[in-house]
This record gives structure tokens, C-alpha cells and sequence, in this order.
């Protein structure tokens, strides 16, 4: 006598701060995309209001496992009586903070003598335990070599049991027993399973869920109809089951959640059903079961009474985008080494539109962003239509260039000074008469607000290393390493306190895009054609400081 198997395990984990955010980058061991599958799965032609990501594993994944195959994998699987060659598959959906991995072993037949309830425990499986832990350490961390996660994560098994013709049929005693994982389960708990899982059920085959799991069951009297409509019902029931645990954990954990989270769109699979599925009332009937089984009115409540409460206390210390542009090595190896120790995690990589951005999260109400544009304000990679570009994606509520720059006056500045733009000085525009030459450039003005926090700042920090100055900073395509003409563009704007090469871009995007803006540079040369032996050295210098006392300025505690 024997049984025909198929077992499925959700496995859940949570993600954690340092974890890649799949949803805006490519990764190196997955390529991701939004699918509706587990939405279809379900069935009843449900609302797509939540759609997880899929991660496609890439040949790189599969490497790291020591194999160039991919899924589905022929893997050794013990029942206690025998071992069995079986077809082991694993998906992966990412929700917004919970992987679930679906992890598959084809139908196999067992032994009558077979526990069933030990072996539908997934660590009772050795080989594909570990397989498990070792995927979703590496979606975790998004790291090759990671072996380990922190929490053990949920796993719900999803049992289908055929009874051949001829066998003796499961009681509904052992039925319950599988599902609810209790060995003597009393007469009413088994009459409680069984009579909450009746609205959804359609013929004389069994398909049982709770908050434990999925059991399908087809007795041997079963038509060939009957069980091909129990086995589609089955991958059904493990679809809905994943998506409310997936649910169940969100909302358990919602305020470590994003502003993203669409808890509105969750609201409406909660509470109204009858839209969220509207063409199968057995599948709404199964929602409405797993809605209960997993406590989703009360969590959901929990959970809007913390959305207000953040959102108002938001409302209060509305939180502003900040995006930081560098050019040169220098003085991006400044902002994200800097930024990164105040922000304490790692710098995420956001994508958009194929252009890349980096995030370091809230810092004191500010959404720290930062880009990297080419040398110079013109061509396709300048900073112009750098700033355009990520004004557009990011939508940014300041932009704040930091960098190197040249100063004027050795007498009165030294290297590593801050300088801050008041204005620009644009000197590629000229009149060049007979006599002398004009600047015809314009001359903007940087940003009141952020030049009053600016200068707050330099009051309130003491003992710092370097003096900060405010003024005109003279702008232009040039990189100048000429004495001679230094002086002569000194002697055009004589007001000017030093000179960069991609601000007059910054602005022009700025300004078309009504953004704030304002330039933090601090002396790194003289731009004489003598930088000397501690160029390297000193750029690190000036980077660091104007890097410095921009994060000096953004964490300025205003009074509420």
C-alpha cells in the first residue's frame, strides 16, 4: 500500500537594512522582475493591488552553488524507509521586506508505513535545509559568500496525498493531524478544521488550510475529474497561503517598512474580498478563511494606527531630498565614506532609467542621494545634463555640489579652506574689446535658504580645522593650472573667493526645475602650474572638509 506525494514548503525570511533593494538595482546573482503569477495561482481573477518581485537566479547564483544547472534539481530525499531520487525546483519572490522561497519536490510515491508528518518537516531533509539557508543568506546580505542568516525563518508545508484505488482512505483525524502538526488532535478540533474549511470546498476531495499550512487530499474513490480540479486547487491554496503569511509579516513588521508600502492597496485585500476576488467565491471564500486564520484585520489596524502616527509626525518634520553631486575620485570617495559612517549602513545603488544614483537613506529629516557627474558643465556627461537627469528621477527638494576647487589668495586662504558659492562668476562669456575684456556670464545666486543653514553652521562648529568662506566662486570650462591666467580672471572678477568647472551646468538644471542649489568646495590648489608633490594629499584634504561641513549643516537641530 502506498501514497502518491507532493510536498511544497513556503520558506519565509525577512530582509534586514543591509540588504540589496532589488527593486531598484540590478544585481549581479539575480535578475528581477514584477510577476502576477502568484496572483493568477490563486485565482478568482484577483485585483493586482500587491505584486511581489520575482528574482530570477543568473548563472552566477548557480555557480555559487557549486553548479551550472539550474532548477529543478534531481536531489536524494529519505522517508525513513527509503530513499527516493526526487525533482527539487525553488522559486523566489520578494515582497517588500519578505523573501518567500518556494521550494518543490515533484510527486513521489511513499510507503503506507511513512511517517507523513515527519517527513514534510523541511529540516527532517538535511541536503535542501541547507540549500535553503544558503539562498536566502545570499538574498539577505546579496553576497556570494554569505552561508548563515541571524533568524530562523517560517516554514509552511503545503502536503497533496492521493489514495490510490484499492487503499485505505486517511481519516479525517489523520487529515487534521498533518495540517494542524498536532499528533491526537480531539474530535473538535478535527470538527473546527474541517467545518471552517467547508465554504471552499467543491467535491469529495479534501483541501484544507490554516495558519499552519496546505493539505490536499484525494481518497481513493476520487474521479479522474475530481482529482485533476484537487491538484489545481492545491497549487491555488499554497499560492494564497504565501501570499497572506507574506502579508501577515509585512504588516507585523510595517514600521520598519518604507514610505512605499502600499497599505492602502492592502487594506482593499483585507476588507473587501468580494472586489479583491471577484469571480471565484470558492477562492473568496479561501481568502476570507486565510484572512482570519492570520489575524489580518488586527495587524492591519495595528498597523494604519502607526502609518497616521508616522505620517503625522512626518507632517511635523517633513523629511526633504537632498542629492549631492561629485566629479572627481576624490570627492566621491569623500561623500560615500562620510556619509556612510553617519548614515551606519552601507550605500544602496538605486537605478533609474539606467542611470545610477546612491542612497544613504535619512539623515536628521534629510533623504541623502548623490550622483557622479563627468568634468565640466557641457557634453552628455557634464553636469548639466547629469543634474537634469537625476532632478528628474529623484525629484529633489535641494541639490548641493561638494568638491575641490581653487583658490585665489595664498596670503589669505590656505588649502583645505571651505569655500561656499554666494554666486557663480560664469567667465566663458566675454566681450573682449580693444581695450579690455568683460564678463558677460551670469552671475546667479545660490539658494537663501540654504546659504542661511550654511552659515549657522560655520557659527556653530568650534575647533574645526579649516576657515569657511561665502562669496563669488568663479565658473567655467577650463581647467586652469596658469598663474598668468588666474590673474587674469581675477582681475575680471576681482570679488571671487576661488573656481570650479561644472557649477554654471548645476545651475542651469537647477533653475530650469525651480530646485534649490548651492556649492561647497574647499581649496585643494592655486591653479599656478605648481600643484606639487601633495596633489593627491591635498584633494583628499579639501574633499573631506567640504564633505565635512556639508554633513555639519544637515544635521543642524531645528526646535519644533
Amino acid at each position: 500500500m502506498a501514497y502518491k506525494t507532493k510536498i511544497t514548503w513556503k520558506v519565509f525570511q525577512e530582509t534586514n537594512q543591509n540588504s540589496p533593494d532589488y527593486g531598484l538595482t540590478g544585481h549581479l546573482l539575480f535578475n528581477v522582475v514584477k510577476s502576477k503569477a502568484i496572483l493568477r495561482d490563486i485565482g478568482g481573477n484577483i485585483d493586482p493591488l500587491y505584486i511581489p518581485f520575482v528574482l530570477n537566479p543568473t548563472i552566477v547564483f548557480f555557480q555559487t552553488l557549486k553548479t551550472c544547472r539550474r532548477f529543478p534539481y534531481i536531489q536524494k530525499v529519505s522517508d525513513g524507509i527509503a530513499t527516493h531520487d526526487v525533482s527539487l525546483d525553488v522559486g523566489i519572490h520578494l515582497f517588500e521586506k519578505e523573501i518567500c522561497l518556494t521550494v518543490c519536490i515533484d510527486e513521489i510515491t511513499l510507503d503506507e508505513k511513512v511517517n507523513l508528518a515527519s517527513f514534510q518537516k523541511l529540516e527532517n531533509h538535511p541536503e535542501i535545509h541547507k540549500l535553503v539557508i544558503k539562498i536566502l543568506s545570499m538574498i539577505v546580505t546579496g553576497s556570494r559568500s554569505s552561508t548563515a542568516i541571524s533568524n530562523r525563518p517560517k516554514i509552511y508545508p503545503c502536503l497533496s496525498i492521493t489514495s490510490e484505488n484499492g487503499q485505505s482512505d486517511l481519516t479525517d483525524k489523520q487529515l487534521v493531524s498533518l495540517l494542524t502538526r498536532h499528533p491526537e488532535p480531539l474530535k473538535n478540533i478535527v470538527d473546527a478544521v474541517l467545518s471552517k474549511n467547508s465554504h471552499h470546498q467543491i467535491d469529495s476531495t479534501y483541501s484544507l488550510v490554516d495558519r499552519q499550512g496546505v493539505l490536499c487530499y484525494i481518497p481513493s474513490t476520487a474521479t479522474e475529474e475530481e482529482k485533476n480540479g484537487n491538484k489545481r486547487r492545491f497549487k491555488s491554496c499554497a499560492a494564497a497561503v504565501e501570499f497572506a503569511a507574506a502579508i501577515s509579516h509585512e504588516l507585523e513588521n510595517f514600521s520598519q517598512l518604507s514610505s512605499k508600502f502600499p497599505i492602502s492597496k492592502i487594506a482593499t485585500f483585507i476588507e473587501n474580498a468580494d472586489s479583491a476576488v471577484p469571480k471565484s467565491t470558492s477562492a473568496q471564500n479561501l481568502w476570507l478563511l486565510l484572512v482570519k486564520e492570520f489575524y489580518l484585520l488586527s495587524k492591519l489596524k495595528k498597523a494604519q494606527f502607526l502609518y497616521t502616527n508616522i505620517h503625522n509626525k512626518m507632517a511635523q518634520n517633513k523629511i526633504h531630498k537632498v542629492l549631492i553631486v561629485t566629479v572627481a575620485k576624490p570627492e566621491s570617495t569623500a561623500v560615500i565614506d562620510i556619509f556612510t559612517d553617519e548614515a551606519g549602513n552601507p550605500m544602496q545603488y538605486v537605478d533609474v532609467d539606467g542611470n545610477l544614483y546612491g542612497s544613504f537613506g535619512v539623515i536628521n529629516n534629510f533623504e541623502v542621494m548623490h550622483c557622479i557627474s563627468e568634468m565640466g558643465s557641457g557634453g552628455l556627461g557634464g553636469s548639466q545634463e547629469t543634474v537634469r537627469k537625476a532632478i528628474e528621477a529623484l525629484q529633489p527638494k535641494f541639490v548641493i555640489m561638494v568638491g575641490i576647487a581653487f583658490g585665489i589668495n595664498e596670503e589669505k586662504q590656505k588649502v583645505g579652506d571651505v569655500l561656499v558659492s554666494k554666486q557663480l562668476v560664469t567667465y566663458e562669456l566675454q566681450r573682449v574689446g580693444k581695450q579690455k575684456i568683460i564678463l558677460r556670464g551670469d552671475k546667479p545666486h545660490a539658494s537663501t535658504s540654504l546659504l542661511r543653514r550654511l552659515e549657522y553652521a560655520d557659527l556653530s562648529l568650534e575647533k574645526k580645522q579649516y576657515c569657511v568662506e561665502i562669496g563669488p566662486m568663479l565658473s567655467g570650462e577650463k581647467l586652469i593650472d596658469n598663474k598668468k591666467y588666474k590673474e587674469k580672471l581675477i582681475s575680471l572678477a576681482p570679488e571671487a573667493i576661488g573656481g570650479e568647472m561644472e557649477g554654471a551646468g548645476l545651475y542651469v538644471a537647477c533653475q530650469n526645475n525651480h530646485v534649490d542649489w548651492v556649492i561647497i568646495k574647499a581649496i585643494c590648489d592655486w591653479a599656478d602650474g605648481d600643484k606639487g608633490e601633495n596633489k593627491e594629499e591635498n584633494q583628499k584634504l579639501a574633499a573631506r572638509n567640504a564633505t565635512n561641513f556639508l554633513l555639519s549643516a544637515l544635521k543642524l537641530k531645528i526646535a519644533a
